[in-house]
């Protein structure tokens, strides 16, 4: 068992703000159907050469990770930009398309400097803070500051041929990335239509870039992280459903989104500019939805899948989970997570903390139970009457009602969607009596 230093470290390994890294890709557990190897063999196969793509699923499913593992399939054959919005920006929910574009024009210029050891030539970067002013009223709005502070959520990323100077940038990014300050962007441009001067030189200025990424080194793949963060159903028509301004740089980009795209039927225009990837929540129960069945093989390798996740954890420390948790507190973890990755993780790391407080050396069902509590109490905080009724709404017929607070509780990640062929939804588990 560990000793409690040992226990106080582990703690820290199931932190659930840090996503998995570059340098903790061996902790990623793949799902089964649709994922980061289903774009990368799309590309493999020249079946897209400049796809786009959005990763939806529920909030904690696991799409950060997607992009960090589908990076790493990537990195020997293109150019990754691995853009990290919430630390670039203060109002990721306020984004404008050309604020996502500008951003992503900037992470370009930093990734070929920081990650492969190449300067884009001046003029051009130059020419994109240009045809950004022109579309921002606020002229003390620093953009070059802003252009200089992109986040890069990669920055341990190793890419080949890098070189001495990608090398030496690489070893305090994470550091950097901990300390960075996001810019005022967010909702700073002013209203333009798709397909307007002012747009388009934005666009313009953006694909000169990527072409010279293109000629002096590789083909560049632009990953963007953070847009599944969007509450505001306006907004996210806006980005995804009624322009197709996100779609318009030449190059491979694929970004998260949010668990509207994948679900609802107002979304299907969402198809027809983006290939989206569905990324279901794992299974960890048997359906209570009538009509719905799922094998029980299905249901144990999903729970198995979570086993996983916390076997490769413990493993940093040199443990075994029976060292760190008893059988019947793994279960219930597993079972209170829902299936979402982020819950279980943090669900995994309140329990330890029970355990210090108890001085005892691995969690009990009392730790977990404990985890339960403290984590219920975040949730039912934010819920009204309006949202219980529509709690008890999916509890009773395995679906959301369409009304406005069934588009929030999914957005929260209080309302579950699992799929087997068809869709079927549960309250998370953290709030049933």
């Amino acid at each position: 068992m560990p000793s409690r230093p040992q226990l106080v470290q582990l703690y820290r390994d199931f932190d659930p703000a840090e996503p998995v890294s570059q340098a903790t890709l061996g902790q990623f557990v793949e799902r089964r159907g649709e994922g980061a190897q289903t774009i990368f063999e799309d590309l493999q196969l020249g079946l897209d050469p400049l796809g786009k793509w959005v990763i939806t699923g529920s909030v904690g499913c696991g799409k950060s990770s997607e992009l960090v593992k589908l990076a790493d399939l990537l990195r020997q054959d293109y150019a990754v930009i691995p853009l990290d919005l919430p630390n670039s920006v203060a109002r990721v929910d306020m984004l404008q398309p050309a604020e996502i574009l500008f951003l992503a024009g900037a992470a370009t210029v930093k990734a070929a400097r920081d990650l492969w050891g190449h300067e884009v030539e001046a003029a051009s970067q130059d020419r994109l803070i240009k045809a950004f002013a022109g579309l921002v009223p606020d002229r003390d709005l620093d953009l070059n500051s802003v252009f200089e502070g992109v986040a890069l959520f990669l920055g341990d990323l190793v890419v080949p041929g890098a070189g001495k100077v990608a090398a030496a940038a690489t070893k305090t990014a994470g550091l950097a990335r901990r300390s960075h300050r996001p810019s005022a962007l967010g909702g700073k441009t002013r209203h333009v239509s798709e397909g307007s001067p002012d747009l388009q030189r934005l666009l313009e200025a953006l694909d000169l870039i990527l072409e010279e990424v293109r000629t002096s080194y590789r083909a560049p793949v632009i990953l963007v992280d953070g847009l599944d963060k969007l509450f505001d159903l306006d907004k996210i028509r806006d980005l995804f459903v009624t322009t197709r301004t996100l779609c318009e740089p030449a190059c491979v980009i694929v970004y998260t989104g949010p668990i509207t795209l994948m679900l609802a039927p107002e979304w299907k225009t969402t198809g027809d500019h983006f290939r989206r990837i569905r990324l279901s929540n794992l299974v960890v129960r048997p359906p209570r939805a009538e009509g719905v069945e799922i094998a029980a093989a299905r249901v144990e390798d999903d729970r198995e899948r979570l086993r996983d996740l916390i076997r490769l954890r413990v493993a940093t420390g040199g443990f075994e989970i029976a060292d760190v948790c008893d059988d019947e507190s793994l279960e219930l973890l597993i079972d209170l997570s829902g299936g979402l990755v982020r819950d279980l993780v943090h669900l995994v790391n309140r329990a330890i903390r029970s355990a210090l407080k108890r001085d005892a050396p691995r969690i009990s069902r009392e730790d977990v139970q404990a985890a339960c509590n403290e984590l219920r109490k975040d949730m039912d905080v934010s819920l009204n009457t309006m949202l219980r009724d529509e709690l008890a709404h999916v509890e009773q017929l395995g679906e959301p009602s369409g009304k406005p607070e069934a588009h929030r509780l999914l957005l929260w990640g209080y309302v579950l969607p699992y799929t087997n062929g068809r869709v079927w939804f549960e309250s998370h588990p953290l709030l049933r009596n």
